[in-house]
């Protein structure tokens, strides 16, 4: 299988590196790996690289222009540097001690950058083994409606969220609009199962917005959402404006916030199985038969298949080798 040639960006002040899909490695290729070809503009001058010589020089570039134009403004504005941003949000955040202290901290920074509310959701397991978003472990919110939080922890919203369903399947931020004009990714997106929170969101006022995906070892996820109340083509552009640095801002918190998560937050409540139970999948997933189970664990062979049989009804499996695929999945074993 191919594997993605990666677009190295240096600039004075920071260095950025970007996976190139490997159909954008076109039949020019560069003499060599590793060539350096200069973009200037009106106040900085960038050198990109290739880790493969087959990525086609004239592709990079516009790769380049396309990745820098947005990110521009980080360095022109102040004469701060991009890495220097994510510093005074890294500080400003870790200075509360709490996540609840973070998220606070994290709406003073999104007003800064235009935004009325932020939400933060943390999954350890982001779909069900059938595609099915998996309601969070963690959905912490910041002047968004009293109910939404129970509209989409309890009452089935996340699950028909199509920002949510869009993010799940997206490694890059991406601006939202629900207003019909809007040229967003969601006007192509949204159907009739999507409704109910299409309506809650312009009954709420807030139509637009960014989200920021946060793809995690072992398979967690999770977002950072800014909103605005204003639906007008200015806010919408004001948040294309403001992605990039709301892109920092959601690693930044990120980093400060999953240290705090305890274990039963980063575990994955849809399925439960006991202890006894995930202990003999394990052993299942090491190969072994339910007697040699049995004399792991000196039990009998049929307290042990009573386990295993146990198991697979809950996860809805049809045999043992179904069970353990779908209790990995769910990162049962993990614990």
């Amino acid at each position: 299988m191919d594997h993605p040639s990666t677009l190295i960006v240096l600039h004075s002040s920071a260095l950025l590196a970007y996976p190139i899909a490997p159909h954008l490695c076109g039949r020019r290729s560069w003499p060599q790996p590793y060539r350096a070809a200069p973009w200037q503009t009106a106040s900085n001058s960038y050198r990109f690289y290739t880790t493969d010589s087959r990525l086609d020089a004239g592709v990079a570039l516009s790769l380049l222009i396309a990745i820098l134009s947005p990110l521009h403004r980080l360095y022109d504005k102040g004469g701060q540097a991009m890495h220097i941003r994510l510093s005074d949000f890294n500080s400003r955040l870790q200075s509360a001690s709490t996540v609840d202290q973070q998220m606070d901290c994290a709406l003073l920074l999104a007003s800064d950058l235009g935004f009325d509310a932020v939400i933060y959701d943390y999954s350890p397991v982001p779909v069900s083994h059938d595609g099915a978003l998996i309601t969070p472990s963690l959905l912490s919110l910041r002047n968004t409606p009293a109910d939404w939080h129970a509209l989409w922890c309890s009452h089935g919203y996340y699950q028909i969220d199509p920002v949510q369903h869009l993010a799940v399947a997206s490694v890059s931020p991406f601006v939202w609009s629900y207003q019909p004009k809007a040229e967003t990714v969601l006007q192509t997106f949204i159907t009739d199962m999507h409704k109910p929170v299409v309506r809650y969101l312009h009954d709420s006022h807030m139509t637009c917005g960014v989200t920021v995906p946060i793809h995690m070892p072992k398979g967690g996820f999770a977002t950072l959402t800014g909103l605005c109340s204003d639906s007008s083509d200015a806010a919408l552009e004001d948040a294309r404006q403001s992605l990039a640095e709301f892109g920092l801002l959601a690693q930044a918190f990120q980093e400060v916030a999953y240290p705090l998560f305890d274990q039963k937050m980063r575990s994955c409540n849809a399925i439960k199985l006991t202890r006894r139970e995930r202990e003999c999948l394990s052993w299942s997933a090491e190969g072994l038969t339910a007697r040699e189970i049995a004399d792991q664990l000196n039990r009998s062979v049929a307290t042990v298949t009573l386990h295993l049989n146990s198991a697979m009804q809950k996860l809805g499996a049809k045999n043992r080798v179904q069970a353990v695929v779908r209790a990995v999945h769910y990162r049962l074993l993990d614990q």
